[in-house]
Parts: C-alpha cells; structure tokens; sequence
C-alpha cells in the first residue's frame, strides 16, 4: 500500500502504545490494553455476527473470479493481487530460511489456500508445497492452476494430516473468516501439524492502515469479517499455547524501487504496511 500520513485516522495515540511495540519477537504484548478489534467493529459499523457460516459456498462462488474480486477492491493500489501474493511468499521464505533451514529441504503447508496464489511462488521455492481450503471449487482450480503443488478439501476443523507432517504452516489472510470462538481450536490444528523446529506464520489485514480498511470494506467476500491487530494475534496465539517468535508490519508499497523494501523493513514495528505476519513455534506437546 501507500504510505499514509495517518496510520490509523482517530486512534493514533493508542497505536505506539499497543501494536508497535511488538515488532520482532512480540514480548510485550501482556502491557497494553486490548482495544484494537472493538475500535475497528465500532468505527467501521461490521455485523458483530462474524459471516462464517457462509464461508464455504461463498468462497466456492468466487472460484472462477477470485481474482477480478480482489483486483476491484484495490484498485487504488495500482498493482495486481498477485503482487500481494509474492511478497508474502518472499517473507516466508525468508522466515522459513533464517528460523528452520533452506526452503528447499521444507515442505510447506498452506492452510486456507483458496485458488492458490501465494502457493504459485512457492512451488520454485520449496521441496512440497501442499494446501488445504474448505472452498471444493476453489481447491479444483488451485490444482488446475498449480500441478506441481498438492490441494485437497478439508471439513474445516481437523487437517487431513497427521501430527508432525511440515516445516512450515501458514495461514494468508484467513483468521478474520474464522469465528472468534473457534480461532484458538484453529491456531492449535494449525501448531499439530509442524513438526518441532518447524514454524507456523499467520499473515493478516493491518488494521490501522485506512488504505487496507477500504480494500477490506469493497472486498465482495469481506463482508462482516473482525480484523485483527497484529497485537491481538500474538495474544491469540499465546493463548493457544504457542510461542510467537518473530512479526512485522510488510507491504508498505507497490512499487519495485529496491530503496522502498528496505525502508519497509526499517519501519516494519510501525503500523504503516498493509499487512503484518506473526511467526511462532508450535507447543512442545501438540494441543488437541
């Protein structure tokens, strides 16, 4: 996204308090005050019902246009969803090299994999690529598009795999579709399926960026969803019993100035970039 001048438009003496300070290994996120996902519902005027309950064929409707869907509510951006997609893909690749091992001894798992654009650029990257989506249409296309990577259709609780089976698990853009109450059962199928060393990383909106709260409110299949603070997910996560270990605020533009990534990474603790990622290792035990 563009830099804005105002990363969060009537909540900016909270945001250094709260989210900012969380950068890179989210130890303090036990100090502030959980204000984040209220200040975004109420302001925002979101159903207080989360739309889960339709997620499976909502999704599968938009299999064949997911990406005109996208493309329509960040127009604004001036750049291709695939642009999102890669520079996620860039970062967990990057997490995956400095906090597991080379990338291409890993297999990697992408949970929510909707018609498998971060899995495009992965698959060069990593030894297996697999992803799961509760969307069938949605997975049909992802395995259309992408042979050299594995798809399969899951009832949206357990994982059809078993304990201990990736390096590296990760979920784009998928908790805010999760109702709240069942987010920690996620996050704990999600930590089963890494084998120790491994990690899992959750990417998500940043919600104290104006620019992706108005991509969020055109996006068609966004409708009703609850943003998360990149606060609010390390908390989540400790909950869940696993252990954050690295985070960031990423995308902070579209353009491919090489001078404008590393002035992202410089202010990846500030909540300017679009999106963020939390990092964690799974529990010692696995949760079930």
């Amino acid at each position: 996204m563009i830099h804005p001048d105002d990363a969060v438009d009537h909540a900016t003496d909270a945001t250094d308090a709260t989210d900012a300070t969380d950068a890179t290994d989210a130890n303090d996120a036990t100090d502030a005050p959980d204000a984040t996902e209220p200040l975004f519902d109420a302001t925002d005027a979101t159903d207080a019902t989360d739309a889960t309950d339709a997620t499976e064929p909502l999704f599968d409707a938009y299999a064949t246009d997911y990406r005109d869907a996208v493309a329509k509510s960040i127009s604004f951006a001036r750049q291709e969803h695939d642009y999102f997609a890669r520079r996620k893909a860039e970062y967990l690749t990057e997490l995956t090299d400095r906090l597991v091992g080379k990338p291409a001894d890993a297999a990697v798992l992408d949970i929510g994999c909707g018609v498998g654009v971060v899995d495009a650029f992965l698959v060069p990257t990593f030894r297996q690529v697999h992803g799961v989506d509760v969307a069938s249409e949605a997975v049909a296309h992802a395995a259309s598009d992408h042979p050299r990577a594995n798809f399969s259709v899951h009832d949206g609780s357990a994982l059809p795999f078993a304990d201990d089976t990736f390096d590296v698990a990760f979920a784009a853009c998928v908790l805010h579709h999760i109702d709240r109450l069942e987010r920690a059962a996620f996050v704990a199928e999600m930590q089963r399926v890494i084998r120790p060393g491994g990690i899992g990383v959750v990417f998500e909106h940043n919600l104290f960026n104006p620019l992706t709260r108005l991509a969020v409110r055109r996006c068609e299949f966004d409708v009703g969803v609850h943003l998360l603070s990149k606060l609010g997910t390390t908390r989540l996560l400790r909950r869940s019993g696993v252990s954050p270990v690295a985070s960031a605020y990423i995308i902070l533009h579209t353009s491919s100035r090489p001078v404008l990534d590393t002035l992202e990474r410089r202010l990846a603790s500030v909540p300017l970039g679009s999106q963020y990622y939390v990092a964690f290792r799974p529990a010692a035990a696995p949760i079930h």
